[in-house]
């Protein structure tokens, strides 16, 4: 896949517990003109959060300026004050806290459908059998162990979605 045709993004699920519980997921996604989804890195860790800080950090700087980073928002104040806190460690990045709306399974339903009907697309990687493994028992119930990749994913693809057609883009780019 050649990333310079793909409108991207990574979108992160937070969790700060070294070793245990949650999982920090980190899912840089692309669409294509065609909207074709890739999936084309997941970074997921268990780390404390200044762990999680440098993993965001790199990871930023490795997908570069032109990839959005986003962050579901929790609704308290702490949420706002932590996408505060990554927008002042990531300037010069687009950092976006995105409120989530309805239930874990409403948001993920645009994406499940788009991976039922074959227009996802997995990079290969070290990360892919979990990744595959987490996605299998989440459906309308939502009754997997484990949804941290698939919020992540959720959330980046929502995002590639509203962005509009790839291709406008492309087209104002040139």
């Amino acid at each position: 896949v050649d990333k310079s045709r793909l409108r991207m993004a990574r979108a992160w699920d937070l969790a700060a517990s070294k070793g245990k519980g949650d999982w920090t997921v980190g899912v840089l996604m692309g669409i294509d003109a065609d909207n074709r989804v890739y999936v084309l890195d997941v970074q997921r860790v268990q780390e404390d959060s200044l762990g999680v800080k440098r993993l965001i950090q790199t990871m930023a700087e490795l997908d570069g300026r032109n990839v959005p980073v986003l962050f579901e928002q929790e609704k308290a104040g702490a949420g706002k004050a932590q996408v505060a806190d990554f927008k002042r460690m990531l300037l010069g990045w687009v950092v976006e806290g995105v409120r989530p709306e309805g239930t874990k399974a409403q948001r993920a339903a645009p994406y499940a459908s788009q991976q039922q009907d074959g227009n996802v697309f997995l990079a290969a990687g070290a990360w892919n059998d979990d990744y595959i493994e987490e996605h299998r028992p989440f459906g309308p119930e939502g009754k997997g162990r484990h949804d941290d990749q698939v919020d992540a994913s959720s959330l980046a693809f929502s995002h590639l979605a509203a962005a509009g057609p790839v291709s406008a883009v492309m087209e104002e780019i040139q």
